[in-house]
């Protein structure tokens, strides 16, 4: 994505939104788009995890001989239209960090765990994720979804974010500089919402796929 592009869409988008609340309706995925994607969302989810099982059991065990129980975490984080979910991952600091403090940034961060690099690095520390793709709380692609601290002091024109399904994978994610907070990178969320489309999905979950594979290879 044209970074100067999105930079001049995102001025125009915000200075439209502001003046015009209503423009937020504008914003979001048709009742057809959504059925498709969510179609899909159950369709792949289930797959994966049954795919990945015996993976998940070898990240589990892990997990457990390195540092201890628990092995998956549970965070509170905000979906859809503001509602309130519990986002699983599989752990990935140490059990005595205070689970809303702010992101590590750094790979050699005293709060990650021996295998926490690893899975951070490599994105599988997010397939626990796919269960909440079934319960109906993320989608496969969307947004990231944010902490409720943060998301509290949103702007209107941040809260466009919202309007659609949060997502283990998007075009942040794959584009973005991940160091940056998650809402220094709306234009790529907007981009994505006003542009969305099943190919769009299938293309950034594909590339997804990629960028996993080559870190795994690498690491």
């Amino acid at each position: 994505m044209n970074r100067f592009n999105t930079e001049n869409y995102l001025r125009y988008a915000s200075i439209s939104i502001t003046n015009n609340p209503a423009r937020l309706n504008y914003f979001g995925i048709s009742a057809i788009s959504g059925f498709f994607k969510r179609t899909v969302d159950i369709i792949l989810s289930f797959v994966l995890l049954v795919f990945f099982a015996p993976l998940f059991l070898l990240i589990a065990i892990a997990i457990k001989l390195t540092s201890g129980d628990p092995i998956i975490f549970s965070q509170k984080r905000v979906g859809k239209d503001g509602k309130l979910f519990r986002l699983y991952k599989f752990r990935t600091l140490y059990a005595n960090t205070n689970p809303y403090a702010l992101t590590p940034t750094k790979s050699d961060d005293p709060r990650i765990a021996p295998l926490g690099k690893f899975l951070r690095e490599t994105g599988l520390d997010e397939l626990p994720q796919f269960v909440n793709v079934l319960k109906g709380e993320m989608s496969i692609v969307g947004p990231r979804p944010e902490m409720e601290f943060i998301a509290r002091d949103y702007s209107l024109f941040e809260k466009t974010r919202l309007l659609v399904e949060p997502g283990i994978t998007g075009l942040w994610q794959i584009h973005a500089d991940r160091t940056k907070p998650i809402h220094e990178n709306l234009d790529y969320d907007l981009h994505y919402i006003e542009n969305y489309s099943l190919f769009l999905d299938f293309a950034i979950i594909i590339e997804t796929a990629s960028f996993m594979l080559k870190k795994i290879v690498r690491f």
